[in-house]
């Protein structure tokens, strides 16, 4: 988990480091299933910045309903080297039929 700035930036070192992703590592971004998938790829149009942050393109945010501050889920995927960002508001739909049945109400 971690916080997006108030420029839209997430920052992880462990993620990073776990995806081999140092500083001037060129990404690109899509969106898929409601979530934000990160690759690398040479021709990408951003780069992981000297502190390891990558800023989330505020169209793509909007997209998957991620505000400035609003924490998100990042899940790396080490084959094929992907990070993915999930929202909260995706985390509560996945999560809701779990807490249902906890709670002792219909799934």
């Amino acid at each position: 988990m971690c916080a997006l700035d108030d420029k839209g930036r997430i920052s992880d070192a462990r993620v990073m480091a776990a995806l081999d992703w140092e500083a001037g590592r060129r990404v690109t971004f899509t969106v898929a299933h409601g979530v934000i998938l990160i690759d690398a790829d040479d021709a990408g149009g951003q780069a992981v910045c000297g502190r390891g942050c990558l800023r989330l393109p505020v169209g793509l945010r909007r997209a998957v309903g991620i505000r400035l501050k609003e924490r998100v889920l990042l899940a790396a995927l080490l084959e094929p080297r992907r990070l993915v960002v999930h929202p909260m508001v995706q985390l509560d739909r996945w999560s809701l039929p779990v807490h249902v049945a906890v709670l002792g109400g219909e799934s």
